[in-house]
């Protein structure tokens, strides 16, 4: 009996999926992880892990996903791979924190505009 090879993914595919889900989930107000899951060919508890990494290292703690690596049966760290996923998180985090300051003064502009409309048509 052959067992199924085991795949392994990139950091970079791995904060592009996380970044995926956390926009749907911001732009649809609901939990996209099913959807991307299967558009991605991912399994969805793969993409759960990988979104509650994502928000740990938001937070400044350590990945669950990341303390500990099997090797040969051994218990490895696997710093590199962790430092280089939390700074693309990081990095991802940063540039949603931005569009929702812009989107917040975007949307400050839009309610100064209709105030002045509705006030312009109700004189």
């Amino acid at each position: 009996m052959s067992r199924k090879r085991r795949t392994r993914y990139t950091d970079s595919f791995k904060a592009e999926a996380v970044k995926t889900a956390l926009e749907f989930q911001a732009k649809h107000g609901r939990n996209g992880v099913p959807q991307i899951a299967r558009k991605l060919k991912v399994h969805e508890s793969t993409l759960y892990n990988w979104v509650a990494d994502a928000k740990k290292i938001s937070q400044g703690l350590p990945p669950k996903s990341h303390a500990k690596k099997k090797t040969n049966g051994a218990a490895a760290t696997s710093a590199t791979d962790a430092q280089a996923f939390h700074e693309l998180v990081r990095e991802r985090v940063y540039a949603m924190e931005q569009e929702l300051i812009d989107l917040d003064e975007r949307a400050d502009e839009i309610r100064a505009q209709r105030e002045h409309l509705e006030s312009y048509l109700n004189s």
